[in-house]
C-alpha cells in the first residue's frame, strides 16, 4: 500500500499507538499494517486518505492570513463598538430626567423672555 495522510478531528487522539494530530500527517508506506489501516479508517474520529495529500497548502495559508486579516478588523470594530456605548452611556446619563426638567426650565424661560421682548 502507499502512503496515507490522516488527520484527527481532535488533537492528540489515539489509535493504533499513535496520537494524531489535527492537521494532516502523511505516513510513509509500511507504518501500519493492513489491519491497522482497516481500524484506523473505521475510527470516526479521523480521516484517513491514501496518498500524500498536495495542493491545498496555499490555499490553507491564504485561508488562514484572510482568517487572521477578519479576526483584526473584528477587534477594531469591536473596539470601536465599546468606545461608541461607553460614550453614548455619559451622554445619556447626562441627559437624566434632572437634567432633561432643567433644560425644559430653561427653554420656557427662553420663551417667556422672548414673547416679553415683543
Amino acid at each position: 500500500m502507499s502512503e496515507i495522510t490522516i488527520t484527527s478531528k481532535r488533537d492528540g487522539f489515539r489509535r493504533c499507538g499513535v496520537a494524531h494530530r489535527d492537521v494532516p500527517v502523511t505516513w510513509p508506506d509500511g507504518s501500519f499494517t493492513e489491519e491497522q489501516i482497516a481500524i484506523l479508517r473505521a475510527e470516526p474520529a479521523l480521516v484517513v486518505h491514501t496518498g500524500a495529500i498536495s495542493g491545498d497548502d496555499d490555499k490553507l495559508k491564504a485561508a488562514l492570513g484572510r482568517i487572521q486579516e477578519l479576526e483584526t478588523q473584528l477587534e477594531e470594530v469591536t473596539t470601536d463598538r465599546d468606545r461608541l456605548q461607553a460614550a453614548l452611556a455619559l451622554q445619556t446619563a447626562s441627559l437624566s430626567p434632572e437634567a432633561k426638567g432643567n433644560a425644559a426650565d430653561d427653554t420656557a424661560a427662553a420663551e417667556s423672555s422672548a414673547k416679553a421682548k415683543k
